[in-house]
């Protein structure tokens, strides 16, 4: 190959890497400004769109200040743009905010982009009972979780459950499992349509369940225990020979076919 050939390809070669590394450059510049402008229009959105106000409804025994203030914490933590209210992440809200307070059994959000204006409304746990264990009792709600530890100042007309047979449950977890809730369940609302209240209720190491009337009658179940034909039974007994006793001490109504009593 001639020198003049050699010369030529080399010029060529040149001329294409320079053109190879402007196309580049204006590629770069043209990302980088594209990124320049989505940044800058983010963070303006950012200051047009920021929430404004957070307004909670539907909290009762829970604090509303404590509950907007996890939830400016849990949006700025989780919101790339600060507070956008468009771009905040309302499942991470909405989970920081059932962490934070167990009484809440439910949570929904909604979003005023006009005011630029949070709405959080609470759906909170019914109380249903306290459950106490070595000396420290809670709140559990209708489903049995243990929700919220019960003030010395408290005076609420609850059914009490002592628990001997359990170890201490963390807030947010269930006390029993939903069999022996719904026994617990079922046999009150039956006896108290015999006219009979039931104000605590003592569940044994070994799972016996004994239900402590207002008559200071013991009445025992267990785990096992059909709470309907033990209502059945007991209405039988209150009905025949048991009518206007009063010196009960207790009634065990363990087995299906047969209940037995004592009297003091």
């Amino acid at each position: 190959m001639s020198s003049i050939h050699i010369m030529r390809h080399s010029t060529l070669q040149q001329t294409r890497l320079r053109h190879r590394r402007h196309r580049l450059m204006m590629t770069a510049g043209m990302v980088g400004i594209s990124l320049a402008g989505i940044a800058i229009a983010g963070f303006g959105a950012d200051r047009w769109l920021a929430v404004q106000t957070i307004n909670v409804r539907g909290a009762s025994g829970v604090s509303a200040p404590d509950i907007e203030r996890t939830a400016w914490e849990s949006i700025k933590k989780n919101t790339i743009f600060r507070r956008n209210i468009v771009g905040m992440n309302t499942r991470a809200l909405r989970v920081a905010l059932l962490d934070r307070f167990p009484a809440i059994r439910d949570i929904r959000t909604e979003r005023d982009l006009v005011s630029r204006r949070l709405i959080v409304t609470t759906e909170e746990r019914a109380l249903w009972a306290e459950w106490c264990n070595s000396g420290e009792c809670m709140y559990v709600d209708t489903n049995g979780i243990a929700f919220a530890f019960v003030p010395q100042s408290s005076f609420l007309p609850l059914l009490q459950i002592n628990d001997s047979g359990a170890a201490a449950a963390p807030l947010g977890s269930a006390v029993y499992n939903s069999i022996e809730i719904g026994i617990i369940q079922t046999f009150i609302r039956s006896v108290e349509s015999l006219g009979i209240d039931v104000g605590r209720v003592e569940r044994l190491p070994e799972g016996e369940l004994d239900f402590i009337t207002s008559a200071r009658w013991t009445l025992i179940l267990d785990s096992r225990t059909d709470p309907e034909i033990a209502a059945a039974n007991l209405a039988a007994l209150v009905a025949g020979p048991l009518k206007n006793q009063h010196s009960i001490d207790y009634i065990d109504l363990r087995l299906p076919e047969k209940a037995f009593y004592k009297l003091r």
